[in-house]
């Protein structure tokens, strides 16, 4: 259909130098702002055309939740820790820390540009822009330009390839639908080369103010209670939870208004994803084009007393939607490998035939867009969170953080942890920090320690490795004999207090066995001694223990396991 830009010269016939050139998709990218997870189910646009299209990312983690430093790292492939782009504003980040530093010579748009594209950014670019620039500045690698200058949904300014355009409070002047208008032409008008689009739209971000033909959507819907929604026992969390107060009445009326007018907000962007489809099928571009849509963090509503908010390494900032569809994506599938927001820039690359610069510590997740993507265990292991508590009004410590697919470990500046058996706790309810084995504490911890210090092609390499390092043996086994809290003769009976806990080891190990309860309160270790390899078996009297939820964790140098029991009594 396109995609080769031909340049015919003498003796070099138009087919054969077509067959030689590499074909290259168009490339959509779409970044919400501040849009939690759990909200993206109130989008049906996004559900039918790209979801049920496409695939959906189960482990999509920013690197810093907040919108400047996230937006830093998809530009340039990098962690915050090596963009040093570290908050919203200067002196530790914004607009024009990024531009001083010289980023703006390398970025995934100069890159795609470079190697044909036709790129063109509409909506929000970086906190900051254009500061003390030019109003009419326009950053290097874009062809075309539409950055937003101020977060409004109405009376706002468009910078539009080097003009101020002004909008104003006309139903047609929403923000969303705008940009949607101006993203639907320039594919109409583009049709003949390869395109790069980033469409950073304002929605859902405060004041979140829904388009008028949306302001009476969801009528009574109200924030979801989850379990930590207004957490009455934060004891187990650092200083700065535990001083936050429970939220009021007035507070949840507040958390249940906005969470409306979010919803509200996003109806345009669900909108403007339908325009957009129907465009690239209009001009039989869509089988040609890879959609993302995300968002730039999370945001919290009332989740551990947090009304509102970012900046956090718990799931409600930095768990984000990611899902994609495009040309040979299957369809209505769920990934689980890790991906972070340093990897659209090597992906999107990767799409354009183009190699990613060393700097980037991302890596391309283009294989996992396929049929067969490669198995988990030679994926990253989990994700690095970073925030640095810098900017006015921050309550937030600075944190570094490691989450993986069975645990969140938080290391704070203060020197307080946290670590949650997310598996087990996925609202992270309750810190296992102070009763963990210190064996597991401490391979999160260098896992953590090398990630937050990684940069280029190390922060690959080492991720790998400590994915291999900490996968089970193929074959371990770990099982119990009394799994179920009714026994045979019938409820509030308990027939056989004697509990077997079954397990074999490959290689003869260093184990420990310790039973905990719901609490993350240790309540007695089994076994703490070299065994040797082959199956065992620990047998312990449970007659002593009330009813309850319980974990029996079992711990070696190479591995860690953790299994849920309930007992009746």
């Amino acid at each position: 259909m396109k995609h080769y830009n031909l340049v015919i010269a003498a003796m070099l016939s138009l087919t054969s130098f077509a067959a030689a050139q590499p074909h290259r998709p168009n490339i959509i990218l779409i970044v919400a702002d501040d849009l939690d997870n759990r909200s993206v189910a109130y989008m049906p646009n996004l559900k039918t055309l790209i979801a049920e299209q496409g695939v959906t990312f189960s482990n999509y983690f920013n690197n810093v939740p907040l919108c400047g430093p996230s937006r830093a790292s998809i530009l340039r492939g990098q962690f915050a820790h090596n963009t040093q782009i570290q908050t919203n504003q200067l002196p530790d980040g914004g607009f024009e820390k990024f531009r001083d530093l010289g980023h703006e010579n390398s970025t995934v748009a100069t890159w795609l540009q470079a190697a044909g594209y036709r790129t063109a950014l509409f909506g929000k670019y970086l906190n900051g822009y254009p500061a003390n620039q030019q109003q009419t500045y326009v950053p290097k690698g874009w062809d075309e330009w539409y950055g937003t200058m101020e977060g409004h949904f109405f009376n706002y300014d468009i910078n539009e390839n080097g003009k101020i355009v002004s909008y104003g409070n006309r139903p047609e002047d929403y923000e969303t639908d705008v940009l949607a208008r101006h993203a639907t032409d320039f594919i109409k008008r583009n049709k003949a080369v390869p395109f790069f689009i980033y469409l950073a739209p304002f929605a859902p971000h405060s004041p979140h103010t829904p388009a008028p033909r949306h302001q009476n959507a969801f009528p009574g819907i109200t924030a979801p209670r989850l379990p930590s929604f207004n957490e009455s026992n934060v004891g187990d969390k650092p200083q700065w939870v535990r001083r936050l107060p429970l939220l009021t009445g007035n507070d949840v009326a507040t958390i249940d208004l906005n969470y409306r007018e979010r919803l509200q907000s996003l109806l345009a962007a669900d909108d403007m994803i339908k325009s957009l489809i129907d465009t690239l099928a209009a001009i039989q571009e869509l089988d040609d084009t890879y959609i993302f849509f995300t968002s730039d963090n999370g945001f919290h509503l009332g989740e551990h007393r947090i009304a509102n908010g970012k900046n956090t390494a718990y799931d409600e900032a930095a768990h984000l939607p990611l899902i994609v569809r495009g040309p040979g994506v299957p369809k209505g599938k769920t990934v689980e490998h890790f991906v972070q927001n340093l990897d659209y820039a090597p992906t999107f690359a990767e799409f354009a035939g183009v190699r990613a610069p060393s700097f980037v510590d991302g890596r391309s997740f283009a294989p996992l867009l396929k049929d067969n993507p490669p198995p988990i265990n030679t994926w990253r292991p989990g994700a690095l969170i970073e925030h640095w508590g810098k900017e006015t009004n921050d309550r937030t410590p600075t944190l570094q953080a490691l989450r993986t697919a069975d645990y969140l470990y938080v290391e704070y500046q203060t020197g307080e942890r946290e670590l949650y058996d997310v598996r087990n706790d996925p609202y992270q309810l309750r810190s296992l920090h102070a009763s963990a084995d210190p064996t597991l504490i401490s391979q999160l911890a260098q896992q953590l320690d090398v990630l937050r210090k990684c940069a280029g092609g190390g922060c690959l390499t080492t991720a790998v490795e400590e994915k291999k390092q900490s996968e089970l043996p193929p074959n371990f086994e770990l099982r119990q004999n009394y799994p179920n809290p009714f026994s045979p003769l019938g409820r509030g009976t308990f027939s056989n207090p004697a509990t077997t806990i079954h397990f074999s080891l490959p290689v003869s190990e260093h184990v420990t066995l310790k039973i905990f309860d719901l609490n993350g309160q240790e309540i007695k270790t089994l076994v703490q001694q070299n065994l040797p390899a082959g199956e065992h078996r620990v047998t312990f009297d449970a007659g002593g223990m009330a009813s309850g939820v319980y974990f029996y964790r079992i711990t070696t140098p190479t591995f860690s396991q953790t299994r849920k029991a309930i007992l009746m009594q």
